[in-house]
């Protein structure tokens, strides 16, 4: 009986989805379908009611309150950055500096997913009761973390696609480094979309900071400086996909957790603009320290976007 019920839920949760995306056409997709569905397939059949409750609460939070009138040419901002890098904070200053909290759908799965998911990240593993029968606060939160991440990331794809189809301004925090993240811009590109890149940067003692006082002091765990010391190297590696097809990139500098960061140049049509040529400086030099042995340097790569 409860495989039958797992059975009946598992299409249920296929129906949904599929309704959600009703009328998109076979092939235009920006991400994978089965790389979305796939982030929940390891979740029971009583989660993904749950889980089901929480898109609707993310939806909510975090898209207009009213239908928009497909853009022409819409604008699609993206974070790009090793965890640490004060991404979170660099993104929504840029927001509030180009006044563009109203109109645009702002999704990260951290930031505007889990911090939303009452009904599973809060609600199953942070609930008052959870927290009584563990005396770890940090390992709690750690658990409840990669519990619910997957989740996460299929709430944040379905609403990112939906939001894509619609021809939506999309603000987004992410690293900017996974697989799919080549395919996506070149997507956005064919389908008119205006691409803005934050890429961010600090000291390798600095993102230790960042992610310490997050998990110790702010107590969202995210990861650990460990793991983020392991993914140093792809921030580097998918330079060249954002020097090939963002419209502007903006690197922004920071000096310490608590001072405002710092814009040290823009990059556009072939062209930068430096700001500030000591945080430039860093910027560059920190690139070329992550980036393994045989990647391009920074210098290599802007020599090649000058001359497109």
């Amino acid at each position: 009986m409860k495989n039958i019920y797992t059975l009946l839920f598992y299409i249920f949760t296929l129906s949904f989805h599929v309704a959600y995306l009703n009328g998109v056409e076979k092939g235009h997709f920006f991400f994978s379908q089965e790389m979305i569905f796939s982030y929940i397939k390891n979740y029971s059949a009583e989660e993904r009611k749950e889980i089901l409750k929480d898109f609707e609460a993310v939806k909510k939070r975090c898209t207009p309150l009213h239908e928009i009138t497909p853009l022409q040419n819409p604008l699609y901002l993206a974070t790009a950055g090793i965890p640490g890098t004060k991404k979170s904070t660099i993104l929504e200053s840029f927001m509030k500096r180009y006044v563009l909290d109203s109109n645009i759908t702002y999704l990260d799965p951290d930031q505007r997913g889990l911090k939303f998911m009452s009904s599973t990240y809060y609600g199953k593993s942070l609930s008052t009761l959870s927290l009584s029968q563990r005396e770890n606060y940090l390992k709690t939160i750690q658990n409840a973390y990669e519990k619910w991440r997957d989740a996460s990331n299929y709430i944040t794809f379905l609403l990112l696609e939906n939001a894509f189809q619609k021809r939506q301004n999309i603000a987004h925090g992410t690293t900017s480094t996974a697989e799919y993240v080549p395919a996506l811009f070149s997507k956005l590109k064919k389908s008119g979309y205006e691409i803005i890149l934050l890429l961010c940067s600090c000291k390798p003692h600095l993102r230790e900071d960042a992610i310490e006082y997050r998990n110790h002091t702010q107590q969202f765990y995210q990861l650990s400086p460990e793991d983020a010391s392991l993914k140093k190297s792809l921030f580097p590696k998918r330079m060249k996909d954002y020097l090939r097809y963002a419209d502007s990139l903006y690197l922004y500098w920071s000096n310490s957790l608590f001072e405002k960061e710092q814009l040290t140049a823009k990059l556009s049509k072939g062209k930068i603009k430096i700001y500030d040529l000591s945080s430039y400086n860093n910027f560059t030099q920190q690139f070329d320290a992550d980036k393994e042995k045989e990647d391009p340097s920074w210098n290599e790569l802007l020599k090649i976007y000058q001359e497109i």
